[in-house]
């Protein structure tokens, strides 16, 4: 099979290009730049780790809450007897002790009474021991030595009733706190039961608090708690009572 001309010049052109490409790479691997052997990587300087083993423990969870302070309890002290209130020895708004009168009610006539079962008491006195000895001598029998007795202790009781009365002018703190707001003024007249004033209680301070209903089964009674006070004042204590009736508007 005979080639054509144009099979002929494609081959020579083909040829003529790998040879080109022959002596170039031979040119270049004997008068090229060197290639410089390849340095091996450094290796990176050993980092000391320490290690602490820590033990697994239980972490109280925190809320944190807007409150407001109260008194741990209020009481209106009231008169036991009746009468104008003579004095008001009990400064509105100061701190009072256990005990101290915040009002005094007119003695009147009460005095009076005291003095006269004392001296009946005394009478009495002196007939159960007049009794006494006769009873000894024979000249008086066990029966009205048992009756002079009786008519002693009434008299002792009829003393103590008195006392109690004159003692009753006086309304006194049912508890150390503040003396909050007077109710009776001098020359009111208060009747059985009338309000002179009314006690208050900081001493434990209670903090009131709304609490989500998603949170009230992460407080219980008795755990602590840090309020900080509107002066600055950080107050700690426990908490003494938790809810269950929620507010429905709020859902606290």
């Amino acid at each position: 099979m005979k080639l054509k001309t144009s099979h002929i010049a494609a081959v020579s052109i083909l040829g003529g290009v790998i040879a080109l490409f022959l002596i170039s790479a031979a040119l270049s691997a004997i008068f090229g730049p060197k290639k410089e052997p390849e340095k091996a990587p450094e290796k990176a300087p050993a980092v000391l780790v320490t290690t602490t083993l820590i033990q697994p423990e239980l972490r109280p969870a925190t809320i944190i809450l807007r409150g407001r302070t109260e008194a741990a309890r209020a009481v209106v002290v009231r008169a036991e007897t009746a009468g104008p209130v003579a004095a008001t020895p009990a400064r509105e708004g100061a701190f009072v002790r256990r005990g101290a009168i915040l009002c005094r009610l007119s003695v009147d006539a009460r005095q009076a009474s005291l003095d006269q079962a004392r001296a009946n008491q005394k009478s009495r006195q002196l007939q159960r021991e007049a009794s006494a000895r006769l009873a000894e001598q024979g000249y008086r029998s066990q029966t009205q030595v048992l009756q002079d007795q009786a008519n002693l202790d009434a008299a002792n009781a009829a003393v103590r009733q008195a006392e109690v009365l004159l003692d009753q002018v006086n309304i006194r703190a049912p508890f150390s706190g503040v003396f909050d707001r007077r109710e009776a003024e001098v020359g009111a007249y208060l009747a059985p039961g009338g309000a002179c004033g009314t006690m208050i209680e900081l001493d434990p301070l209670v903090i009131v608090a709304d609490l989500a209903e998603s949170q009230i089964g992460k407080v219980n009674v008795g755990d602590s708690v840090t309020a900080t006070l509107t002066s600055g004042e950080i107050l700690n204590g426990r908490v003494r009572s938790v809810g269950r009736d929620a507010d429905p508007q709020t859902r606290t």
